[in-house]
């Protein structure tokens, strides 16, 4: 279950959670729930929704939401983090920009766009506060359900990351040096480079692949009757 604070700003967000978050008046952040880490030891995480004008009072008056991030720290809560809830953009002159109707201004603290972006990566690499960028309530919504999700099976369970990383091979044989049994049977009507690779696992020498018939010539994958015998009769025409 994930806890819901029971603050006027987030009053609207519950239902859309469809049955997983109850109100209630946590002292931590705007959510809390329970989960699992290693070996199934059992953790809290809380997480804050931030809208822009919030974030920006927070980088003006930094000491009020480090505070709580200390309070939440030493209340147990060993996983932080927080959703930004707010379309921004910096403007031409470096000010954090946001929507106003259809078109888009200055934030009325005329903050600088690099500061609120320093800020975020602060508390993240910092603080230990995982940051997310959320556009709508229901995209915030769905991401906390989302790490609700995530810590209900410890870390061992997930198999997403649990993967080697194998790259293809080359296909063209580039780096392989032709042998003479290919480089002439690549000059064949019909053979060219892919088919010449076939026909040098096929004859040993090039006085055996000018001795076969037709039938061991379209006995080589890729080769049917037609271009058997035209190489046959190529390679046994004279002058």
């Amino acid at each position: 279950m994930i806890y819901l604070t029971t603050a006027i700003n987030d009053a609207l967000l519950e239902p859309l959670f469809g049955g997983l978050a109850i109100s209630a008046p946590i002292p931590h952040g705007d959510f809390a729930f329970f989960g699992v880490w290693e070996d199934n030891r059992p953790i809290r995480v809380c997480g804050e929704r931030k809208k822009i004008d919030d974030l920006v009072g927070c980088i003006n008056d930094t000491g009020r939401y480090m505070n709580q991030l200390r309070t939440a720290r030493e209340a147990g809560f060993e996983f932080l983090f927080m959703v930004l809830e707010a379309h921004m953009r910096p403007g031409a002159d470096g000010v954090l920009m946001v929507p106003k109707g259809r078109d888009w201004s200055p934030h009325r603290s005329y903050i600088e766009y690099k500061r609120v972006d320093t800020y975020l990566d602060e508390l993240w690499y910092y603080a230990g506060v995982v940051v997310k960028r959320s556009h709508t309530a229901k995209e915030t919504v769905d991401q906390v359900v989302d790490l609700y999700k995530l810590f209900q099976a410890p870390p061992e369970e997930h198999s997403s990351l649990k993967q080697f990383y194998t790259p293809q091979l080359p296909v063209l044989d580039l780096w392989e040096r032709p042998n003479l049994v290919r480089r002439v049977a690549k000059e064949l009507k019909g053979i060219g480079w892919e088919r010449s690779k076939a026909v040098a696992k096929r004859f040993g020498s090039v006085l055996e692949m000018c001795e076969a018939g037709e039938k061991e010539w379209a006995e080589i994958e890729g080769i049917g009757d037609k271009t058997a015998k035209s190489a046959v009769n190529e390679l046994r025409k004279e002058g």
